[in-house]
């Protein structure tokens, strides 16, 4: 038997597309034969009330297994991370295969809690495979002597609705034969403007760097996500609200979406910014769900992907921006919007997880 264990927060109401991806994750392993092990826990609560409730599901789960199941573990796990590792090394005592699906290295992002690489390290050990991001994710790991079985996801999924895909699939193939047809038409001024509106996800009062857009002359940013009452007032951004995450796809109106971090415009500074190098921002996938090219740092991880499949553009800077997109040549874009689509497909039907599962 296989079986996933999936921890989350039942008193958390959370309108940004982050925690979805564990629950498509959690979906495509349903599909894929794992059985559900979900954990509910509190945002109000105890942190000790919170870790007897994991033990209480725990006990039910060791109590089930036999040798030669899987578990799957969702990481980082809420609240109890610090004793994972006695977790994992309590379950294999029933000579079964544990798997860990990682979500975030928070030693790296350096938010929540004080952990060290070392610390992360140590509970990653204990597993028998990790599915990590990307390639320069196994690197890191591998070079800090994590010996475990890796493999790499390269994209989260990002699971729609038939009906909202099918929408969206549709929009994706007309939005290309406008540009191939009707924009032709437009001088290149018009489609440089056209070309200059960017589409920003997620949690806009975390993200620092947007308090200095007016840096960046030229672009229009439109922003999506709670945290928009933090930022100063600026010609350069237009909140467009706050969806759902199965609806934010078919929201996005803009030529590209960015992928940044930190606290600067001209570079992707601090922990944050950093973390680029090594994970793959789930906004990345919603973009790409939605068939909008990308923008990222060069730096970047996700910046490797976008360059492989020619999804996008890479820059050092924000403040380049507007010169490059100025010269960015129509049939560059379409192109590139064109490379989407088979993206966005496989990222709607979980074609990235189960890859990774079942290789």
């Amino acid at each position: 038997m296989k079986y996933q264990l999936r921890m989350y927060y039942a008193d958390v109401l959370n309108q940004t597309a982050g925690s979805k991806a564990t629950a498509d994750c959690s979906f495509i392993l349903a599909e894929l034969g794992y059985q559900h092990f979900d954990v509910p826990i509190y945002n109000n609560k105890h942190p000790l009330l919170n870790l007897m409730t994991f033990l209480r599901h725990l006990w039910r789960l060791y109590a089930l297994l036999k040798p030669g199941d899987e578990v799957l573990l969702q990481y980082p796990l809420l609240g109890i991370n610090k004793w994972l590792k006695y977790f994992v090394r309590l379950l294999r005592h029933k000579n079964c295969r544990i798997i860990c699906l990682l979500h975030d290295l928070d030693s790296l992002r350096q938010v929540h809690h004080a952990w060290t690489l070392e610390e992360e390290l140590v509970r990653l050990s204990a597993f028998d495979r990790i599915i990590v991001h990307n390639a320069r994710m196994k690197a890191l790991l591998t070079d800090n002597h994590l010996n475990v079985e890796m493999r790499t996801l390269c994209l989260f999924d990002y699971l729609m609705p038939d009906n909202v895909w099918k929408a969206l699939e549709q929009r994706h193939v007309s939005e290309i034969w406008l540009q191939e047809h009707i924009n032709y038409s437009m001088n290149a001024e018009t489609l440089a403007s056209k070309y200059k509106r960017v589409a920003f996800a997620g949690n806009l009062g975390k993200s620092v760097f947007l308090k200095k857009l007016d840096q960046v002359q030229g672009i229009s940013f439109v922003l999506y996500g709670p945290g928009y009452e933090e930022l100063p007032n600026s010609s350069c951004m237009t909140w467009a609200g706050c969806f759902h995450a199965n609806e934010l796809p078919a929201k996005l109106n803009a030529a590209f979406g960015l992928i940044w971090d930190g606290d600067a415009v001209d570079a992707c500074t601090g922990p944050l910014g950093r973390y680029l190098q090594y994970n793959n921002p789930h906004k990345a996938s919603l973009y790409l769900v939605a068939g909008i090219p990308l923008i990222a740092p060069t730096s970047s991880a996700i910046g490797d992907f976008i360059h492989q499949y020619g999804l996008g553009i890479t820059i050092n800077s924000l403040v380049e921006l507007p010169e490059i997109l100025n010269t960015l040549q129509q049939a560059d874009y379409v192109q590139m919007k064109a490379a989407t689509i088979p993206i966005a497909k496989a990222i709607a039907s979980g074609a990235f997880l189960k890859k990774a599962v079942e290789h």
